[in-house]
């Protein structure tokens, strides 16, 4: 069943907040769909995977320094962004030695 025009713009607008390298007005509904549920779920808290504050993100992935948090608490740490979550899936998808458990969000 298609999207209806406002909840499409709807979504296309709460995904161009996030500053993706994605042309989310060429998705079809499916996969617009299917990225604005992921972004919502990573944005309240889905990925257990944190940043160190002081250390830049792109570091963090490579040197594996991102932590798993099962608590809430920790003010050491920060929630990752959605499209540094989406730079983690395709950084473990290239490299699955250096995150063995981490796992792609999947509805």
């Amino acid at each position: 069943m298609p999207l209806k025009e406002n909840a499409r713009k709807n979504f296309i607008f709460a995904l161009k907040k996030e500053n993706l390298d994605i042309d989310v007005e060429a998705l079809d509904d499916k996969e617009l769909k299917a990225l604005y549920v992921k972004m919502q779920h990573i944005n309240q808290g889905y990925c257990k995977l944190q940043v160190p504050k002081k250390m830049d993100f792109e570091d963090a992935i490579q040197n594996q320094a991102l932590q798993y948090v099962t608590f809430k608490g920790v003010t050491s740490l920060r929630r990752m962004t959605f499209k540094e979550y989406l730079r983690l899936e395709e950084f473990a998808a290239d490299n699955p030695d250096l995150y063995p458990y981490f796992e792609p969000y999947k509805k």
